[in-house]
């Protein structure tokens, strides 16, 4: 795993790109369902590029099945909301899982 990400690094550095802001926020609400804690964490990525700055709006499913002791994430990038629950059938119904959203480009505003 620690090869894999210094050579995702290493990849990003090489074109340029760096991670300018990782924001995190408050769960929504925490289901207690088939004897697990769950909830939905939204989070928010900014990221520097040659281009400009690109962001992207994605969601973690976390799930406790210690009572909050130990959390695990889930990220709900990879797949679409619909298919989740039925890749994860232990997730709840009640769980509001926002769709995919495009991650937006803010052209650099470079002087010529």
């Amino acid at each position: 795993m620690k090869s894999k990400m210094d050579s995702a690094y290493a990849a990003m550095k090489l074109f340029g790109v760096s991670f300018k802001r990782y924001w995190i926020g408050d769960p929504g609400e925490i289901v207690s369902y088939n004897n697990q804690l769950q909830a939905v964490l939204p989070e928010i990525t900014v990221i520097k590029t040659p281009l400009g700055e690109l962001t992207a709006e994605t969601s973690m499913i976390v799930i406790s099945m210690d009572k909050g002791k130990n959390w695990y994430f889930i990220d709900t990038d990879l797949t679409k909301a619909d298919r989740l629950k039925t890749i994860l059938p232990y997730i709840s119904p009640k769980l509001n899982i926002p769709p995919q959203k495009k991650p937006k480009l803010v052209p650099d505003k470079r002087e010529e």
